[in-house]
């Protein structure tokens, strides 16, 4: 059984490979590396500033549990604490360049990185119920492997979520700025 849940495992894996490689040849139009104007770099680089100080306060969080011994407690490995650190702060950095309009260069295809995040969130939590039915555990607590997918389908899916709520949000925006644009022409055609 456990050779069978590795081969389906690795299947799955080549499948994830080649449905993002097609997505992206079908993307080649479009840039696939952005470029960002001088207002995107600043704004890049406060996230990066936000998901570092993020990542050091939790280390220094989790050092000082480790230190009480409260760790010990907890129903996951100390590698799993340690990988949803890192998680979190591309959460923090992911959140807050697309928050502020700088997450996608100038010009590139928001649609086809909103497919690939969720073309990796459904695989990583398919693989993630695989693993915890066959190997959830590891010294009586949770193992790493399905930690860590568990934290991509977490990450992924706040990244995913963020970037169509960002849309819907920017789609009301050119909404109200037709409305407005509509108004204005109506208004002057009234007065002639």
């Amino acid at each position: 059984m456990e050779n069978a849940s590795y081969v389906l495992g690795m299947i799955l894996g080549v499948v994830i490979a080649l449905a993002a490689l097609l997505i992206l040849w079908k993307a080649k139009g479009t840039s696939l590396k952005g470029k960002y104007d001088e207002r995107q770099e600043l704004v890049r680089g406060r996230g990066y500033k936000y998901a570092f100080l993020t990542v050091m306060i939790l280390i220094f969080l989790y050092m000082t549990v480790d230190m009480l011994g409260i760790t010990d407690l907890m129903p996951f490995a100390h590698s799993s604490l340690a990988i949803a650190i890192l998680f979190i702060g591309v959460m923090v950095y992911a959140v807050y360049c697309i928050k502020n309009d700088a997450y996608f260069g100038i010009g590139q295809n928001r649609r086809t990185y909103c497919i690939l995040l969720g073309f990796v969130v459904v695989f990583n939590l398919l693989s993630a119920v695989m693993n915890l039915r066959d190997e959830p555990f590891e010294g009586g607590k949770v193992a790493l492997g399905p930690c860590i997918q568990i934290m991509c389908v977490i990450t992924f899916a706040v990244v995913l979520i963020a970037l169509l709520v960002k849309g819907r949000e920017d789609g009301a925006e050119d909404d109200d700025d037709e409305d407005i644009d509509d108004i204005a022409k109506n208004e002057g055609g009234d007065a002639e």
